[in-house]
């Protein structure tokens, strides 16, 4: 098994598009992904930073894709080591902070995590990322991709068995584990593979409790 490759294979997975830092097309549509697959690809998290004069437009641009109702208040203090005047967030837990910049411009910071791209098919997921690169020229400094798989082809445990027998080519360390268990008992393991500063960390986990999806398995990197 050779877990090197594993963003690898999740970037070859979406295609050629902005998650696998190809340059994919304006012009090009994702293919349609809405199938019923036993190893589903995703989008799992998109984070950037965006400089216009249309922040409405950039909030409702990006909220449209997962129908989340959107709270504005002014006033969000210190977040990402750095002091913004206003925030929103929107029912999904897509976030938005800003300052205003001289000429009617405006630096947005924003995350859309998880449980808000998981309501959209993969196609509008990288419609989204199409989008925030080509109209709103977004700095992307954050997306994850992953594949849920069914549990009966890897688990956490099985991978975290592996690891420690040094069963993965391409793995300078032994993996790190965090476990967790529910109100009803549920046992949940997090394994990790690679360096928290690096970009093919790989995590391997259940997604029972976090996503409320059981018999898979999710494999998940970030492609920074």
């Amino acid at each position: 098994m050779i877990l090197a490759q594993d963003s690898q294979v999740l970037k070859v997975a979406f295609g050629n598009s902005p998650l696998g830092n190809t340059g994919f097309g304006c012009q090009v549509e994702a293919g349609n992904s809405d199938s019923d697959l036993s190893i589903m690809p995703m989008v799992h998290w998109v984070q950037g930073v965006c400089v216009t004069q249309d922040l409405k437009g950039f909030v409702s641009f990006v909220t449209g894709f997962t129908d989340g109702q959107v709270a504005w208040k002014h006033g969000q203090g210190r977040h990402k080591g750095r002091y913004w005047n206003s925030s929103a967030i929107s029912t999904c837990g897509t976030m938005f902070l800003w300052n205003r910049l001289d000429g009617g411009f405006y630096r947005i910071w924003f995350s859309v995590n998880g449980s808000a791209l998981e309501r959209m098919s993969l196609k509008n997921s990288c419609r989204l990322i199409m989008g925030l690169n080509c109209h709103y020229q977004v700095g992307f400094t954050r997306i994850d991709a992953k594949l849920r798989v069914p549990s009966w082809l890897i688990n956490p445990e099985f991978a975290w068995m592996q690891g420690e027998k040094g069963n993965f080519t391409g793995v300078k360390n032994k993996p790190s584990q965090t476990t967790s268990f529910s109100s009803d008992g549920y046992k949940s393991m997090t394994v990790y593979f690679g360096s928290s500063d690096s970009d093919s960390r790989t995590r391997i986990y259940d997604p029972r409790e976090k996503h409320k999806v059981e018999g898979c398995c999710d494999i998940e990197a970030q492609l920074n």
